[in-house]
């Protein structure tokens, strides 16, 4: 059987990809374990381009765009499959404790603010009304009024479920080896011995795209493990979620907080580890002494997929008929219906945004041949 389209990859970008281009094409998605269950399950859901910004760039503009699509997406979604993925809009708070962190709170909230965002200097009284549960000792911090959640365990069932519903077809438990080219195009992949066709490939196999030869330019994408965990509230005690050096905690609907994250350059190992863990723990108390009350309730890693420079590749890649959609980091679950909607269109060969230009494959393999990656 040939597909129009093959997706190599079944997290939340790979389905949403497969979800979108199920409109006009037939699709099959091909996943090497079963659908949403590696680095999108293990992810926060923290759908945050403002407090994640370094500078005015490609990436802060990609994540806003994606930002913006997600109330309609999440809409689409819902009424689609009935499944509730917790969107909140609570925004985020990024806390000082010291006064150099401070002071970079105030130099980040300069150039922001003359870049369009909003981004409100708190004072420490201002941050305790709004999370009175804090005990940590801070001078000050950042609200993002405009920085969202959601519930990304919820968010991949839904888009399954929605895969299901619009015809995308599936070879679970498959892991591509190869993507085939011929006569200077694609013609499927192989997985194993067994060649399957297909007139155009997407290849968004997360950190794991590093194994499948045949890709052209090839990315130097590899596994950065982030060990996480889950505590039992006993009540809605925070309200947003709050950040403070490498920590976050994200309060979730059913009164779970989830804390991390550890950013591990470990290869494929996905073990948990008490160092990991039991950093994530005291940083959490340290924030805040009544976390040490909470039930743990669940341990888990993930592996985020890293292509050196740090941008995702998105687009047309060096074959015709290949399209990349890879590298979102720590930023997948954020970046998945603006992602989605780019693949799309290179594939119908329409237009995109300026600031895809950036992602491009082709401006990848040019950072290569000069040496700057």
């Amino acid at each position: 059987m040939s597909h129009d389209v093959i997706v190599v990859g079944g997290g939340a970008i790979g389905l949403a990809i497969a979800r979108s281009l199920a409109v006009e094409h037939s699709v099959l998605l091909v996943e090497r374990d079963q659908p949403g269950r590696q680095a999108s399950w293990a992810a926060a859901g923290m759908l945050c381009p403002h407090s994640e910004a370094e500078k005015d760039d490609s990436m802060l503009r990609f994540g806003l765009d994606s930002l913006a699509m997600y109330p309609e997406f999440v809409r689409e979604l819902e009424h689609e499959t009935g499944i509730d993925v917790q969107y909140r809009r609570d925004g985020v708070l990024v806390l000082a404790s010291a006064n150099e962190e401070f002071a970079e709170l105030r130099r980040r909230a300069l150039w922001q603010n003359q870049a369009g965002l909003d981004a409100r200097l708190l004072n420490a009284d201002e941050v305790a009304r709004l999370e009175p549960e804090l005990t940590l000792r801070i001078q000050g911090a950042l609200f993002y009024p405009g920085d969202h959640q959601i519930h990304p365990r919820r968010l991949l069932e839904a888009l399954d479920t929605s895969c299901k519903r619009r015809g995308v077809d599936r070879a679970d438990r498959s892991a591509v080896d190869e993507v085939l080219v011929a006569g200077g195009r694609v013609r499927g992949v192989r997985v194993g011995t067994a060649e399957i066709r297909g007139r155009a490939v997407v290849v968004a196999a997360g950190a794991w795209a590093g194994r499948i030869t045949g890709l052209t330019p090839p990315t130097g994408i590899k596994p950065m493990k982030g060990q996480i965990l889950s505590l039992q509230m006993p009540g809605p005690e925070f309200r947003h979620i709050v950040r403070w050096k490498n920590l976050y905690l994200v309060p979730r609907n059913d009164d779970r907080l989830v804390v991390g994250a550890t950013d591990e350059d470990c290869g494929f190992d996905r073990s948990l580890t008490a160092a990991g863990i039991g950093g994530l723990l005291t940083g959490a108390q340290q924030m805040s002494r009544a976390v040490g009350s909470y039930p743990i309730l669940e341990t888990w890693t993930g592996l985020r997929p890293l292509i050196p420079g740090g941008l995702p590749v998105i687009g047309s890649a060096g074959v015709d008929g290949l399209f990349y959609a890879l590298g979102h980091y720590r930023n997948g679950i954020l970046l998945t219906p603006a992602t989605a909607g780019i693949v799309r269109a290179s594939v119908a060969g329409g237009r995109l945004p300026a600031y895809a230009e950036a992602l491009s494959p082709m401006s990848l393999a040019e950072s290569v041949s000069l040496g700057n990656i």
